[in-house]
């Protein structure tokens, strides 16, 4: 690994004494399921699964820009906050 870096994350202590046992079972520890978690967000360019939190709308946006719809081409970094206002 280079250059491992230390990710400090806060989880009500029920969660994570429930993950570790389960993570356990399969023979991971927390740190390797946390780096798997994050080489298939890497792989996906997203997260590795579909996530129910997501409204219709967002959703909505999601596959219209998967099938090239709405797309804004921008021709640098000025160009973008110009056209965004900003």
């Amino acid at each position: 690994m280079d250059n491992p870096v230390t990710v400090e994350v806060n989880i009500e202590e029920t969660l994570q004494q429930d993950v570790e046992k389960i993570l356990g079972c399969l023979g991971l520890s927390v740190d390797q399921a946390i780096a798997l978690f994050y080489e298939q967000i890497a792989k996906h360019n997203g997260l590795p699964f579909q996530s129910d939190d997501c409204n219709g709308e967002t959703l909505e946006t999601f596959t219209a820009t998967d099938r090239g719809d709405d797309l804004v081409v921008c021709e640098d970094a000025d160009d973008m906050f110009s056209r965004l206002g900003i």
